[in-house]
């Protein structure tokens, strides 16, 4: 079993941030993560020079390579360490053509310079931007069969899924001095040695694939410093400060993409916000909870028990009082208006939220079979437009009585003003006995 990253950068380019290699921060790399080999694939070109030195001072294999623009993907091109003479050039000629961020060489131009790919492994981005475009897996044919993923997760899949090329994952690093941790995106490939064709011959072979050289792919290397983690569901249990929001801050530096929800932070950002957003939801369930009693509260809040007693009195009183003036009645309160009560309006809820209802029947495509197996399709329409037709009668006449209660009320207050006996007060006696049976 080889563990092995085949994308690693040594030289900053067009395509790259600017830093500056650190062969001891490779040294502690390959020492920590205890790596048999690697490739040096910097973007579009290759440093003969440097990658000599480099492979000099490290005690393990290493590949000479280069990560290539080919038609607006990467893909990584690794040769066997021999005639470097010969990469060199074929190299040089990659750089030259690549002058800008934006540029990118075509199919074509890639088999001229390397007209023997079967000589390279070819490692294309795959689950992985910027990513090579299914056309051109095509033409590269059988030159194709495995590709990098930038996560465990894509990993995984591309091995349950048969369509799927072998998935290999790498660091993609840039080594600089003092890295406070290093990447843990390595492979694990089934090999008997560290020859490049030993490990093409394995990378054919989804089986000769692992996260981890005991467990397989059930398990991977999480940190650089030895905690392993299950491709399933992981659980972090311990007591207070015993470094579990370390840990978790640890995992996070090592991996890209990943969405870490720190511990308080939905409270410590927004306190106050959380505090309404409970006391919001207290009160939909509070609210949900009582609706059943909410119209009756709020109608019997409105019950004036006193007030209602003392309109009683008061109409006693002047019933009384208008009785034993009957025989001084001017001729202002001998009018029939002058204590003339009002027309009761028609309450039309009910029969509006009946048409309401009726239309929902008529409109409803889903039921339609059950709601005219037992009511036809006529019978709801004749339905619905007699209720109309009653609601806006009601309504007429609601507007009418409306009309000569507020026209009477101008005149009774007319007469009320130039006449010297008393009126009788106005009561709705419903109303107060309505509310006395509320309240019972």
């Amino acid at each position: 079993m080889k563990k092995v990253d085949l994308h690693i950068h040594t030289i900053p380019s067009i395509s790259d941030r600017e830093f500056f290699f650190s062969l001891n921060s490779l040294k502690d790399y390959l020492e920590k993560l205890e790596l048999d080999c690697i490739a040096i694939t910097n973007h579009n070109l290759f440093e003969k020079s440097q990658f000599q030195y480099i492979s000099d001072q490290l005690p393990i294999k290493v590949f000479p390579g280069i990560e290539i623009d080919l038609e607006a993907g990467h893909i990584l091109l690794i040769s066997e360490n021999e005639d470097l003479d010969d990469f060199d050039l074929k190299c040089k000629k990659i750089t030259e053509l690549i002058k800008s961020k934006s540029d990118y060489i075509t199919y074509e131009q890639f088999v001229d310079i390397f007209p023997l790919l079967s000589k390279y492994l070819l490692i294309p981005h795959y689950d992985k931007k910027p990513n090579i475009k299914p056309e051109t897996l095509l033409k590269l044919g059988d030159n194709i069969f495995c590709g990098e993923v930038t996560s465990i997760r894509k990993f995984k899949a591309c091995l349950t899924e048969n369509d799927k090329l072998t998935p290999v994952i790498f660091s993609d690093c840039r080594f600089v001095e003092n890295m406070p941790s290093f990447p843990t995106h390595q492979t694990f490939i089934d090999a008997a040695d560290d020859s490049l064709t030993a490990i093409k011959g394995c990378l054919f072979d989804k089986n000769k694939v692992y996260l981890s050289k005991e467990e397989g792919n059930e398990f991977f290397q999480a940190t650089d410093d030895g905690i392993i983690l299950s491709t399933g569901l992981n659980v972090i249990i311990g007591e207070r400060s015993t470094g579990k929001t370390y840990t978790l801050e640890k995992i996070l530096n090592g991996f890209e993409n990943v969405k870490y929800i720190e511990q308080f932070s939905l409270l410590q950002n927004d306190e106050e916000k959380f505090k309404e957003l409970v006391t919001t939801r207290h009160s939909l369930v509070s609210e949900n909870y009582l609706k059943e009693f909410k119209d009756v509260i709020y109608s019997i809040n409105d019950v004036d028990v006193k007030t209602n007693n003392q309109n009683v009195e008061k109409y006693l009183d002047s019933l009384k009082k208008f009785a034993s003036e009957s025989d001084k009645l001017d001729s202002f309160s001998k009018c029939k208006l002058y204590n003339e009560t009002k027309f009761d309006l028609d309450k039309l809820d009910t029969l509006d939220a009946l048409i309401k209802a009726t239309k929902i029947l008529l409109d409803n495509t889903e039921y339609k079979n059950i709601i005219h197996k037992h009511i036809p399709d006529s019978n709801l329409k004749k339905l619905f437009l007699e209720l109309i037709e009653t609601y806006q009668e009601k309504h007429i006449k609601n507007l009418e009585k409306g009309f000569i209660n507020d026209l009477s009320e101008r005149i009774k207050d007319d007469l009320k003003i130039r006449s010297s006996s008393t009126s009788i007060e106005d009561i709705d006696f419903h109303k107060i006995q309505i509310d006395k049976i509320k309240v019972d």
